[in-house]
């Protein structure tokens, strides 16, 4: 939810993160409703698969999380978007790094980051 949360409210968009229309709580949380814009899976083989995105995302991320000064060089808006999931991380106990295929999805050629981060008080 604090990764929502956050996606929600920036001011400035990040072509890595989805754009989110609306975050709905239903049940005092219970239950969450996202409107967000329409995203394709990651195909099967592309690019991206070829240079192991997956495994490139989860490295940068992982370092921004454990050693935040010392983030490979990578295009700005990839460190802005690891230094917003950095924010997301520290600000909740129980967060987790939760980068895998599943997470990343495309909006035309851009791949996307929807949710990589966890909680295990969630569970």
């Amino acid at each position: 939810m604090a990764f929502l949360d956050m996606l929600s409210n920036q001011t400035e968009q990040n072509p890595l993160f989805p754009i989110i229309y609306s975050v709905t709580n239903i049940n005092a949380g219970e239950c969450v409703i996202v409107a967000m814009e329409e995203l394709a899976e990651l195909p099967e083989w592309s690019p991206l698969i070829e240079f192991d995105f997956e495994q490139q995302i989860r490295q940068i991320l992982s370092t921004a999380l454990m050693e935040p000064y010392n983030i490979p060089k990578t295009p700005d808006c990839l460190e802005r978007a690891a230094m917003l999931i950095r924010a997301v991380h520290d600000s909740k106990v129980g967060m987790f790094l939760d980068a895998h295929r599943g997470n990343i999805m495309m909006r035309g050629m851009q791949p996307v980051l929807t949710d990589v981060l966890a909680c295990s008080t969630d569970f």
